[in-house]
């Protein structure tokens, strides 16, 4: 039997969706194809028993993030917030609070509007010869971008502030790999 030349062209492009789907766990891959890079650290975060501030840099260039740059990569839709790749070796024993764009030495309030959510490593514990595979945490952040600029509180350097949330159980040995800022 023969087939026609466009059946063989649905049929490689049909064969090439189904290989690129494949990794994808349900419905993520198709929010991960349309969403680009706005910002991200520079390197992993280590967290510790403090609040940890770091900024986000615009993506292919090694400058700070401000509010005109976020501004011209977020014209419209989603913005998102990606903690990629925690681990953490013991139980820290706290949960963290995340917060967008407060100033680099600022003490987060409780409702502050910079706040975004917060996070546990429960899943995240590397106890000795069991690796815990490194998880991700993603935040829907367009909101509360959109009310620190009509509050006129989104300036200067635009970073993240993660805070554990109570007394954490001696040393923190967590870390994320990866904070990113992304548009779709």
């Amino acid at each position: 039997m023969r087939i026609s030349p466009h059946a063989w062209v649905r049929r490689a492009v049909f064969a090439a969706a189904a290989v690129a789907l494949l990794p994808c766990a349900a419905g993520a891959c198709m929010v991960a194809m349309i969403q680009d890079s706005i910002a991200k650290t520079a390197g992993p975060v280590a967290l510790g028993t403090h609040a940890v501030w770091v900024p986000l840099n615009v993506e292919g260039r090694d400058t700070a993030l401000t509010r005109d740059a976020l501004d011209s990569r977020a014209r419209s839709g989603r913005v998102t917030l990606v903690l990629d790749d925690l681990t953490a070796e013991d139980q820290p024993g706290s949960p963290f609070a995340v917060y967008l764009a407060l100033a680099p030495n600022a003490d987060p309030e409780k409702n502050d509007p910079h706040y975004v959510g917060r996070f546990t490593f429960f899943n995240e514990i590397n106890a000795g010869p069991l690796k815990a595979t490194p998880s991700s945490r993603t935040y829907d952040v367009t909101a509360v971008l959109q009310r620190l600029r009509d509050a006129g509180a989104l300036a200067g350097p635009i970073g993240v502030t993660i805070v554990p949330e109570r007394q954490t159980q001696g040393e923190v040995r967590a870390t994320i790999g990866r904070i990113e800022l992304r548009a779709s």
